[in-house]
């Protein structure tokens, strides 16, 4: 089973991407109505959390906030892998074949890991999460 924490890393840098995107955005034009964009913040007097929020220019308040999930293929295949390094340790992840065997294979493969970016960044930073665990 993997930790959520590491799947959660995922989310954590789409979200710091988009925010740069916002941000540079928001600069260019300075009509428009948004001053900046913020992740993981919690809302005044409760405990929820915005994955993103985007602050209104005049009022300085949040005016659009939302929650980002990882695709549930991306998902399911990052689970896999994480599921192989518990079987075989990192030589389960260093296995060349690893995005071959049936589990990483039926939960998206090579496709899915492609909605994140690189397969073998995306690899090296779920190994990475799953040793500092």
């Amino acid at each position: 089973m993997v930790r959520s924490d590491s799947i959660r890393m995922h989310e954590l840098t789409f979200c710091g991407r988009v925010k740069s995107w916002c941000d540079d955005l928001f600069r260019q034009h300075p009509e428009w109505p948004f001053d900046r964009a913020e992740i993981e913040e919690r809302g005044r007097g409760n405990n929820k959390r915005a994955d993103l929020r985007i602050y209104d220019r005049d009022h300085q308040g949040p005016i659009l906030s939302g929650e980002a999930k990882m695709p549930g293929p991306t998902a399911d295949t990052v689970k896999a892998l994480a599921a192989q390094f518990a079987r075989a340790g990192t030589d389960g992840l260093e296995n060349r074949e690893v995005f071959q065997t049936p589990e990483v294979v039926q939960a998206g493969g090579l496709a899915a890991l492609k909605t994140l970016g690189k397969p073998r960044e995306v690899l090296m930073e779920t190994k990475k999460r799953m040793f500092a665990a």
